[in-house]
């Protein structure tokens, strides 16, 4: 899957499911323990982490993530993406607005 699909399907997922999105870890499971990502025991991911299970990621994430994102035109390459997207996951308590800065931010890739 390319970047720009993973990243459209995340988002989509996190939009539909306000209640599964978790932070401070990229994913959980159903009794709130960190999990990888791509682990089938996962049903609640942050951004970033929803991004890897979309890629099939499960080791180096941010590295892998940030070096598809910073390819992207559209997107700018002097931040490190990841962060971006984590900052907004993990301190945009409203959903709509974190939904919505998400949207904002790859409004043009």
């Amino acid at each position: 899957m390319d970047i720009k699909t993973a990243l459209r399907n995340a988002i989509d997922w996190i939009e539909a499911n306000p209640y599964k999105v978790t932070n401070i870890v990229l994913a959980r499971n159903s009794d709130g323990q960190e999990v990888s990502p791509t682990s089938k025991e996962a049903v609640s991911w942050c951004v970033v982490g929803r991004i890897a299970y979309e890629l099939g990621l499960d080791q180096d994430i941010y590295v892998e993530i940030d070096e598809l994102l910073i390819e992207l035109p559209g997107f700018n390459k002097t931040s490190v993406p990841t962060r971006t997207i984590w900052r907004i996951n993990d301190f945009s308590y409203d959903h709509a607005d974190k939904v919505k800065k998400l949207k904002e931010l790859f409004v043009d890739v």
